[in-house]
């Protein structure tokens, strides 16, 4: 079965508006590795095949996380169009559930999960590599380990020597169901913030639409320095959460400001907007059109990533 990692209602708010009637809509994909554009059905676009099944205890194949995601999605699908193509208020509930849906595009991303991923398994290596240095360094830890999985486990767990013991050839990878779980643990947390953020919502029009990406979310703070060993967090000051939500309207929060505002927003904002959309992916960017403000910066210093 075809998973989406970007929701099919998502990618229709991104379809060229151009498409001719009779036509099924289409987007406008741009794929780093070959630098090409072509035109794709929302249908046929960020899907892998059972990219969110997990394997549960009996060894069953589980589709518990898509069927979870479609039913929230039938939620942020009217909410996106009665309110925020509309332009009203939102009630506290309906403020909450739209905070949700922006924290869920970053955390169920192909982009953020290999991310949280690769640290996971860095973090492995880095506790086994401290195990097996000090096993070294006195065998006594050793045995007194090994005791200790006997009556945890019920099992041997080998007869291994200090000598023995080497991280060397040995890689530790993270399956992604681990990922998926780890990222998905901050959902809530996030979006509680994103929802007592200030809101401003940028539209736009044609020509002036604005483009998505594999990896839409972007955290940006002005205030830290490119070379800063520290990234953006969605607790501090400065820090700008901004995602396309259609090709005509933008998303940004923050902290200095309250409330929701509706603004025009003027070619450099989409601009602004569209390289950060660009910013982070890492596989495609998705255009209604495959010229757009900000198209020559972006395409022209490497593409999707750059």
């Amino acid at each position: 079965m075809k998973h989406h990692y970007l929701p099919q209602f998502y990618l229709q708010g991104f379809t060229d508006p151009d498409t001719p009637q009779g036509q099924e809509p289409y987007v406008w994909v741009h794929r780093a590795e070959d630098r090409t554009w072509e035109r794709r059905a929302p249908v046929n676009v960020a899907a892998e095949t059972d990219y969110y099944v997990f394997t549960d205890e009996t060894g069953n194949e589980s589709h518990e996380i898509e069927q979870a995601f479609s039913q929230v999605e039938s939620i942020w699908a009217p909410l996106i169009r009665e309110k925020i193509q509309r332009q009203r208020s939102f009630t506290a509930e309906e403020r909450l559930e739209f905070a949700g849906f922006v924290a869920l595009m970053y955390a169920r991303v192909p982009g953020q999960i290999e991310h949280v991923g690769d640290f996971m398994a860095e973090v492995a290596e880095m506790v086994a590599a401290t195990y097996l240095q000090a096993w070294k360094e006195d065998p006594r830890r050793l045995e007194a380990f090994k005791r200790q999985y006997r009556e945890e486990m019920g099992e041997e767990f080998g007869d291994v020597r200090p000598e023995d013991l080497s991280m060397e050839g040995i890689k530790i990878t993270t399956k992604r169901p681990a990922a998926l779980a780890m990222t998905l643990s901050t959902v809530t947390t996030a979006a509680q913030l994103i929802a007592d953020m200030g809101w401003t919502f940028w539209l736009s029009s044609a020509p002036d639409f604005f483009i998505t990406s594999d990896y839409p979310f972007c955290l940006h703070n002005p205030k830290i320095p490119p070379d800063s060993p520290y990234g953006p967090g969605l607790g501090q000051k400065h820090v700008e959460v901004t995602m396309p939500i259609t090709r005509e309207i933008a998303f940004m929060a923050g902290w200095p400001s309250q409330g929701t505002r509706w603004r025009q927003a003027p070619r450099n904002i989409v601009e602004q907007m569209n390289y950060r959309a660009a910013m982070r992916a890492s596989r495609f960017l998705i255009a209604p059109k495959p010229t757009f403000p900000g198209s020559d910066v972006i395409l022209g210093t490497g593409g999707p990533g750059c």
